[in-house]
């Protein structure tokens, strides 16, 4: 037993969040103590199972519908008698890992538990991938979740699967209809709730899938990241893209109430973690135990820019809201303001924006992208 809990011939781990138990696949059982909730329907995958199908698709050109993978060549980390070992153990995590040899490659999963947060991360290895051809790598989320609804992230807000897309197919050769295609592009983050409970997962690789890839049955809803697909090119001359050498994939993973409103910040938080440095002189490197660079009170709403102007020493923002609902905004600067207005697209001023010492006051629209135009007290670098 080591000191984190984690029993390697029972392969159980339970901390103050989570009951755990692991099979040759992986997350076998994952069980939220603050929901009373388990979190995976292992009748098919593990949670974070790895496992890999043939895949013929032509590169970045489709040509019409996306491709499904097949069951030719199937494989998957439970096939396998993995050897869980923990790699890491203190009074913050426990990191567990586990691989195993596949025909083309070796597949490494790296598991970290959080004591003092409510979460949990994994990384996913492909080691010396020899290149085969049409050869696609995902992992296995298999929710237990009753009719969900799937949330991700696209650029300047959240899009619900099957609800906010086109209701007609795009046109010209593109015949399905908007919401069955699938996999879909996201951003930062993916999630999915029922009515009792919700997960989000922070995401390393563009593309996911929320629909069962393989002929075999299972209740869950089933979230995959494609970790990996080696494809030809689309042109009738190009390569195929072998994608050779080992590559590493990294997630977070979050259980919380219903709702994506209640995960996504902590998915977007994993996705910058702290660096911590060590000044050579240190008799400058004076900060405050608590500091951001911008810092915003508001729910929902987000900036994804702050830049210098495109033309004068103004300094642009960029600020938008993911929820329906007009927000007042208070915004913290590192430097005191001198003048503030908010802007066109094109940073054309528009109106004035009340400010005080270096604290701006928005009233920002549901669903809005806003830009702002702040004039410094002082020199022009901040």
């Amino acid at each position: 037993m080591s000191r984190s809990g984690f029993s390697l011939p029972g392969r159980m781990l339970e901390n103050s969040f989570y009951r755990i138990e692991f099979d040759d696949g992986g997350m076998k059982r994952l069980f939220d103590k603050e929901l009373n909730a388990e979190i995976w329907t292992s009748d098919l995958f593990s949670g974070g199972e790895p496992f890999t199908m043939r895949s013929e698709g032509n590169g970045a050109g489709e040509f019409a519908d996306i491709q499904q993978p097949d069951m030719v060549g199937f494989d998957r980390l439970s096939a396998y008698a993995v050897n869980w070992q923990v790699l890491s153990d203190s009074d913050l995590s426990v990191k567990i890992e586990g691989e195993a040899i596949w025909k083309h490659n070796t597949v490494r999963i790296i598991w970290t538990f959080y004591h003092t947060i409510k979460r949990i991360d994994i990384t996913a290895e492909l080691i010396d991938w020899d290149g085969t051809a049409y050869r696609e790598f995902r992992l296995a989320f298999p929710a237990n979740l009753d009719q969900p609804a799937i949330h991700y992230e696209v650029p300047f807000g959240v899009l619900e699967v099957g609800k906010d897309e086109l209701q007609h197919a795009a046109g010209e050769r593109y015949k399905t209809p908007c919401h069955e295609v699938h996999p879909r592009g996201i951003g930062d983050w993916i999630s999915a709730s029922d009515v009792s409970k919700g997960i989000t997962l922070s995401s390393d690789v563009a593309v996911w899938d929320y629909k069962n890839p393989t002929d075999l049955a299972t209740q869950s809803t089933l979230l995959q990241p494609i970790l990996l697909a080696s494809r030809q090119s689309c042109h009738g001359l190009g390569p195929l893209y072998h994608q050779r050498g080992t590559h590493s994939m990294s997630f977070s993973f979050f259980t919380h109430k219903p709702g994506w409103e209640n995960g996504y910040r902590a998915a977007l938080q994993s996705k910058n973690p702290i660096w911590v440095s060590v000044p050579v002189d240190e008799t400058d490197a004076f900060m405050p135990m608590v500091y951001s660079f911008v810092g915003i009170q508001a729910e929902g709403v987000r900036i994804s820019a702050l830049k210098k102007a495109e033309e004068g020493d103004e300094w642009i923002m960029r600020i938008f809201n993911l929820e329906p609902h007009k927000k007042e905004v208070e915004v913290a600067l590192p430097f005191d303001v001198e003048k503030a207005v908010m802007a066109n697209m094109l940073e054309v001023p528009v109106r004035d924006v009340p400010f005080f010492g270096n604290r701006l006051f928005l009233n920002i629209e549901g669903y809005s992208i806003e830009t702002i135009s702040i004039k410094k007290v002082g020199p022009d670098n901040p």
